[in-house]
């Protein structure tokens, strides 16, 4: 079938968690243009592109044909590399000008075996810290009933909005919150993810710890093999589906249960939800998206009187591409708290990010970015946190 044909198709489909690399463009002779309005953003077709599985076609273009059709091997492997460094003014900190630099850098790797398996996987280099895997994750397509099976480690955020395709620095801070001492937000979990046939729905489960080290289990036996990922017997589940409408509704729900020891050891047990909405207008040239997010711990310090904690907030973002190479981001992050706790207060973000980028080439941008902060100055939030940032972000 020709390319073209396949394109179509694609565009017909709904987005799933996924991620584009230059390693695609290579594989398949096409410009970065395909995928992207402007990189790393996608486009329709770069969201699809994800959905369908990184596949233009039937799914052997880029493989070994060695005569065992049981056998997928690339005939080279997927690696892509992604930098990222800038320059930061602040009116805030020990230095008002800091150089970071390199700040991430990341390598990357991901694709389909075929139809019916597909994988996506990054090494990260980030703020001079150790390197360490976030997303790695494999994922079973064309399952019956035509369901799909991903395990590993990803962010539930993504069945949303993918941070990692962001064109502003400043993140989507509604998905970073963690307003209990268990630490769980929206970004990365270990788990699993059942993708249903209807509604782009999925089902997932998670630990609910993020992806840090596993810790041995117990104490007795110095050659005990096995180590724990998880601090908690119970797990975190989670469901993301779009409504279809005219613009189509994205409907999150979280629900988890988990305990902790308190200051004189003490078991106590905090039951948690997250609720949410998002929404995305795309036109040729432009596109707007809402995220709305509701959160709820009924224990959230892990304490034996439990205090009911409420946060909402969420984000909303426009990019204009219109002028290309010169393109236009605003994003507006709002996380409010109607709990009077300082530990509670101090989650509120008021920020405004108007960004200025230029492509030197479709995977190579400059940009400028200021971050106002629109939080008035009080007991909690002491002075206004203001960022310049000239920036570079490149991918090959």
């Amino acid at each position: 079938m020709k390319r073209g044909v396949w394109l179509l198709t694609l565009m017909l489909m709904m987005p799933q968690i996924g991620q584009a690399i230059p390693a695609f463009a290579r594989k398949y002779g096409l410009s970065c243009v395909m995928c992207h309005k402007a990189y790393p953003h996608l486009n329709s077709t770069g969201r699809s592109f994800a959905a369908e599985g990184y596949i233009f076609g039937d799914g052997s273009q880029g493989t070994l044909d060695i005569g065992d059709n049981m056998l997928n091997l690339f005939d080279r492997v997927p690696l892509a590399f992604r930098f990222q460094q800038w320059a930061e003014a602040r009116n805030f900190g020990n230095a008002t000008l800091d150089f970071q630099s390199p700040y991430l850098v990341k390598l990357l790797s991901g694709g389909p075996l075929g139809e019916r398996v597909r994988y996506y996987a990054y090494i990260i280099f980030e703020k001079g810290e150790p390197p360490k895997f976030e997303d790695a994750w494999v994922e079973l397509r064309k399952l019956p009933g035509d369901l799909s099976l991903t395990l590993g480690q990803f962010q539930i955020s993504d069945y949303m909005f993918m941070r990692e395709t962001r064109l502003t620095r400043s993140d989507y801070m509604i998905y970073r919150m963690a307003p209990a001492n268990n630490g769980f937000s929206l970004t990365y979990h270990r788990g699993i993810a059942l993708g249903l046939p209807f509604l782009d729905a999925v089902i997932g489960l998670v630990n609910g710890n993020g992806i840090g080290e596993a810790t041995p289990i117990g104490t007795l036996g110095a050659g005990r093999p096995y180590r724990d990922f998880d601090n908690n017997f119970s797990k975190v589940v989670f469901t993301h589906f779009s409504l279809p409408l005219p613009i189509p509704i994205g409907v999150l729900a979280v629900a988890g249960r988990d305990t902790l020891s308190d200051s004189l050891g003490n078991q106590n047990a905090n039951t948690f939800f997250r609720a949410g909405l998002d929404a995305m207008a795309d036109g040729e040239t432009w596109d707007a998206f809402l995220q709305i997010i509701w959160g709820q711990d009924d224990n959230p310090f892990y304490q034996a009187s439990a205090q009911t904690m409420q946060y909402y907030g969420g984000f909303l973002g426009l990019n204009y591409t219109e002028r290309f190479p010169q393109v236009y981001s605003i994003l507006l992050n709002v996380v409010e708290t109607p709990e009077n706790d300082p530990a509670y207060q101090a989650l509120r973000v008021r920020t405004l990010s108007l960004t200025a980028s230029y492509y030197l080439y479709r995977n190579a941008r400059v940009f400028l970015e200021l971050q106002g902060d629109l939080l008035p100055t009080d007991a909690v939030h002491r002075e206004t946190e203001n960022l310049l940032t000239l920036g570079v972000d490149i991918a090959l």
